[in-house]
């Protein structure tokens, strides 16, 4: 029985916990073959050009289904054992962002290719009121966790930013290392030229700290939230303890 946490042997996670219930459900309401799933995880050797894309999980068995690449030139669909992936150096990678496209899609693009490409996402049509749009309104969907270190920082006068301020190395670092905190549940804190947003997902590039939510990223919203002067003066925002 393969149960997570699913590790390869370095020690390194293959799927979390969520990704590894999707792979299993998937296999599990497919019994037929019939349903065309999108990838659920991408994962790679960092010593050659093989990489697998999975949808699938068979946890009894291990044998895992997906769209195949051993770097030869012949990407193909089929299964693949995690038996044998755990024998090897595989890594996850968790930088990656597969949009929700059938299989079939990224095995018609990787043949025509020779090796596996990401297809572009569809396009959803969404009217979207910009001016609805704000620290507030972001904060009260998607939750943001109190920083279970306490109150060790202090963001002007803006409580909510700081009993939920996440700092980008030491203790916090590895708070969100230790819990697997995946891209989803994350918003970078950034700074522009005096002006502060928050932007979806891990950033590097002028970062401040991080906020960790309880709901993960809704891809029909904004990918950025402005913090303006009044958020700092009246943040009056509650965080998820």
């Amino acid at each position: 029985m393969y149960n997570h946490p699913i590790k390869n042997k370095n020690g390194q996670y293959l799927a979390t916990k969520d990704q590894y219930e999707k792979l299993v459900s998937n296999h599990d309401t497919n019994k037929n073959g019939s349903k065309d799933y999108a990838p659920v995880i991408k994962l790679f050797s960092p010593l050659g050009a093989a990489t697998w894309l999975i949808s699938e999980l068979n946890p009894n068995t291990g044998m895992m289904f997906g769209l195949c690449d051993l770097g030869m030139g012949f990407p193909e669909l089929g299964y693949v054992s995690l038996e044998e992936i755990l024998e090897q150096w595989i890594e996850q990678d968790k930088h990656i962002k597969l949009p929700d496209v059938p299989m079939s899609k990224y095995a018609e693009l990787a043949r025509a290719e020779g090796h596996i490409k990401i297809p572009k996402a569809e396009k959803k049509v969404r009217i979207f009121d910009a001016s609805q749009w704000n620290i507030k309104t972001w904060a009260t969907k998607y939750q943001p966790i109190t920083n279970p270190r306490g109150n060790d920082y202090f963001v002007e006068n803006t409580d909510w930013m700081t009993n939920s301020y996440f700092d980008t190395i030491g203790e916090d670092k590895e708070y969100m290392v230790e819990k697997d905190i995946t891209e989803e549940y994350v918003w970078t804190w950034q700074e522009f030229d005096g002006d502060w947003i928050l932007s979806q997902g891990y950033k590097l590039a002028n970062r401040l700290g991080y906020f960790i939510t309880s709901i993960p990223y809704d891809k029909n919203d904004p990918t950025e939230v402005e913090i303006t002067d009044y958020d700092l003066k009246h943040g009056e925002l509650k965080v998820v303890t």
